[in-house]
């Protein structure tokens, strides 16, 4: 077909048609072109003498003129209009014909001529002006798509003109540029065996001049969907792709002055695709965009033509592909939920085609690697893109290039591409919904502290106000991500559930403590069987001395008191109507430290605990180490009525004075315990909202970097974390310590004085005592001596006869040995037994 199109040009010549004149068109160009002459003429002879024309395609403007004198010559001719522009380029003007390159390569072999305008034609037998867009496309995918066309493309194939060197192993002696040290700073992970870099952060190519580059822009047009407790990231995107493909190369002119074709492309589809497409793909893909959330898209493949002649134009093809791109982020920032602004980062990289033969890049500015519609570029990202009325917003996005050697090819870098899209969320709605109504609910838990704990709702509402803060702990974790760390809404959820228990738990101690009627702490929150056992145990020495006596106080109250006189059922009653009064915990039986309590009252200093346990054990017939009614009026009527020479007057007066004076012990006990719940409420009023608020400063203040600290260090730091709001309360309360221990100390202090003050008049009174008796034993005769020892002696047999039948056997005469001892040795000792009787006694009225 191209030797008849010559023939019929050359027939046109020898028939001396005329050259018809036309007028010039004008090119415009930023660097060399300049405005040519479009001639009459048709056919030209494709000679080429400027060395910059050279594998451009095009030629000079040739002295042949003549078809025949072209060919002698041994050039081809061309018999399109010998239309001409000039070129400046390196200071001089070169003027070569504009359709010569529709006659070499893959062009020449193609072209379609018409033989009236002398123009490049779309199909056979058809004008050129006849020729629409349509049929431009047709011949463009027949020339250069068609497998079968003179370019015999093969999309299978990239792309990529990078010389191979078969001397070398990997095709090249030199070493990829993009390769960084493993001691270079932006070195990120050397290798294992630190002799090169795994990853590394660099934008230096990887591919040479001559190999094929991939130019990647985003255009993030809106999000879908971000679940934090999936990790998933959705959003609507424009994925930008631009290259070189010299088998798509053309000159425009050849094609109609078309500038750019459109082709089916399709990654990874070699039937829905025409065109190579990269092989990029994005790692962290919950469904990959190769062959999947991305469908199949037309490329534009432009001439790309800048006024100066080139082989073919460029082959550039930009192919843009909207999708939604579904990732799985390992999201960044959370730790400070609800003040967190995220970051999810993507992975781009060519799985199979390295960086040597597939360099992959960002595009170059003003378009840059990403875009958005609140960056600020002039470049148009979508009328409709952007975000309003959205939970989360792109607040920026970062972009960065790494090379990573993979272990199985140490030679081959693979280049990806990273982008860090920065969220920020609609913070208001958290803080109105979350974090609002956990600090009025905490605060609202700390208004019982102000009420009287007479009203009986103050527990109700204690206990309402903490199931408010869990229904809204609930609430919180349908907006935050089930994982280990700890979020700030996790620490503020913690807080509050811990003050919200604080208060509940106040609130029920002063209710229980405002209603005792107990003497002692030990007996408030001390269970009755402990405070038995230590008892016991405290007098185990005590019971081992007892004298076994055979048990028969029980018969004879019995027939005392069943002789029906007036004055033993009298006595019966009255012990009757003590009885529930010994009985202070309503047992129905009194225990051996009541039984002593009111003995001691009722006679004084003839009794004792030892003396208590040994009736005790005598009355008590069925062992169980308690007092019934009728075994305690036994014990009243065989004991305490004896020791109180059976004086019915006496003991009905000292069973109505024991009354007396237990209801009013009562009466102040009761108050003693209401003034310390109130001082508890006071203490908690003015320590645990301050501690709370404190806690929430330091929470609301900690940053990402301190709460990865508190995550890092584990349960330990993180309770510690927490303990900064009782700090208040435990300061509060060691001072209060440190002053009653002051005061006590004080107290024992003058205390010790004092008695050391009576006990040095004591000793110098005993001196002088002594010295007077000294005197006066020296002036007395021998006879009253004698007579004196003998009335002492005598006085000493009549006491150690005189001992009741209930009492002990009499302990060692201490009196004798301290009288004994030097004043200095007794001043010593009464401070010690003064320490251990003080002790004695604390310890005693603890388990009373």
């Amino acid at each position: 077909m191209a030797t008849s199109l010559a023939m019929t040009a050359s027939h046109v010549i020898f028939q001396g048609i005329a050259f018809i004149l036309c007028t010039s068109r004008h090119v415009s160009s930023a660097s060399s072109f300049a405005a040519g002459t479009r001639n009459a003429g048709k056919g030209f002879c494709l000679e080429t003498r400027s060395p910059e024309l050279e594998d451009t395609g095009f030629t000079d403007v040739s002295s042949r003129t003549s078809r025949q004198d072209c060919l002698q010559a041994g050039y081809e001719w061309c018999p399109l209009r010998n239309s001409t522009r000039e070129w400046k380029v390196n200071g001089k003007t070169i003027i070569y014909y504009y359709f010569s390159a529709c006659c070499t390569g893959f062009q020449g072999q193609s072209l379609i001529v018409d033989t009236e305008s002398g123009l490049p034609s779309c199909r056979a037998n058809m004008s050129a002006d006849k020729c629409k867009r349509v049929h431009w496309h047709q011949k463009f995918l027949r020339d250069k798509i068609d497998p079968a066309g003179p370019s015999r493309y093969d999309y299978r194939a990239a792309p990529s003109l990078w010389y191979a060197d078969p001397d070398y192993y990997g095709g090249s002696p030199i070493k990829s540029s993009c390769s960084c040290s493993p001691d270079a700073p932006n070195c990120e992970v050397p290798h294992q065996d630190g002799k090169r870099c795994t990853i590394c952060l660099t934008d230096a190519h990887c591919a040479d001049d001559d190999g094929l580059k991939i130019r990647v822009n985003m255009n993030f047009f809106k999000i879908a969907a971000i679940d934090l407790k999936s990790s998933e990231f959705h959003f609507s995107a424009w994925l930008r792709f631009e290259w070189y493909d010299s088998r798509l190369s053309y000159d425009y002119q050849c094609y109609g002055g078309q500038d750019v074709f459109d082709v089916q492309a399709e990654a990874g589809d070699l039937e829905n695709s025409l065109i190579w497409t990269p092989d990029i793909d994005l790692f962290n893909a919950q469904q990959t965009i190769w062959q999947g959330s991305m469908a199949a898209r037309l490329a534009s493949v432009y001439s790309c033509w800048d006024g100066a002649p080139s082989r073919g134009g460029c082959g550039y093809t930009y192919w843009v592909r909207p999708g939604v791109i579904q990732a799985l982020c390992k999201y960044q920032g959370l730790l400070t939920f609800p003040y967190d602004d995220l970051s999810c980062e993507l992975e781009f990289g060519a799985f199979s085609i390295d960086g040597r033969f597939m360099d992959i890049l960002f595009m170059t500015p003003p378009r840059g690697g990403s875009s958005w519609d609140g960056d600020g570029t002039p470049i148009i990202t979508g009328i409709t893109g952007g975000s309003s009325f959205q939970d989360y917003r792109i607040s920026g996005i970062n972009q960065s290039r790494k090379v990573v050697y993979y272990d199985c090819c140490p030679l081959a870098p693979f280049p990806e591409l990273f982008y860090t899209v920065n969220f920020t969320r609609s913070r208001s709605f958290y803080v109105i919904i979350l974090v609002v109504p956990a600090i009025l609910l905490t605060f609202l838990s700390f208004v019982p502290y102000t009420l009287d704990p007479a009203i009986g709702e103050r527990l109700g509402f204690a206990m309402a106000v903490m199931l408010a803060m869990i229904i809204n702990n609930v609430i919180a974790t349908n907006y935050m991500p089930i994982c280990e760390e700890k979020l700030t809404m996790d620490f503020l959820n913690i807080a509050v559930i811990l003050f919200g228990t604080i208060s509940l738990l106040e609130t029920s101690l002063v209710l229980y403590m405002y209603h005792l009627t107990v003497d002692h702490f030990w007996k408030a929150f001390l269970p009755f069987f402990i405070r038995q056992s230590i008892w016991k145990v405290r007098h185990v020495g005590n019971r081992d001395r007892l004298q076994k006596r055979p048990t028969r106080l029980r018969a004879s109250a019995h027939a005392n008191v069943s002789e029906g006189n007036k004055r033993s059922l009298q006595r019966a009653q009255g012990y009757a109507r003590v009885f529930y009064l010994v009985d202070e915990n309503l047992s129905g039986g009194i225990t051996l430290e009541e039984l002593h309590k009111f003995g001691k009252f009722m006679t004084g200093l003839h009794w004792n605990e030892i003396k208590a346990e040994s009736v005790c054990k005598d009355v008590d017939s069925d062992f169980n180490g308690v007092l019934d009614l009728d075994e305690f009026i036994a014990l009243c009527e065989e004991v305490l009525y004896p020791l109180m020479e059976q004086d019915d007057d006496y003991l009905a007066y000292m069973i109505e004075a024991y009354i007396q004076v237990t209801q009013s012990k009562n009466q102040a006990i009761e108050g003693k315990w209401k003034a310390r719940a109130i001082l508890i409420d006071t203490f908690s009023l003015y320590t645990f909202p301050l501690g709370f608020f404190l806690l929430l400063v330091f929470i609301h203040r900690a940053s990402e970097e301190q709460m990865q600290k508190l995550n890092e260090g584990g349960l330990l730091l993180q309770a510690c974390y927490l303990c900064i709001g009782l700090l208040p309360a435990l300061v509060s309360a060691l001072c209060c310590l440190i002053i009653q221990a002051s005061d006590r100390y004080c107290a024992r202090r003058q205390k010790r004085l004092a008695t050391e003050r009576r006990f040095d008049e004591a000793t110098a009174n005993i001196e002088v005592q002594e010295s007077l008796v000294d005197a006066a034993d020296d002036s007395m005769p021998d006879e009253i001596h004698a007579s004196e020892e003998h009335h002492a002696k005598s006085r000493q047999d009549e006491a150690k006869h005189a001992t009741d039948a209930y009492e002990l056997e009499p302990q060692d005469n201490q009196v004798q040995a301290a009288a004994q001892e030097k004043p200095q040795d007794r001043r010593v000792k009464l401070h010690q037994d003064e320490s251990n009787d003080g002790d004695d006694f604390e310890i005693h009225e603890a388990l009373m």
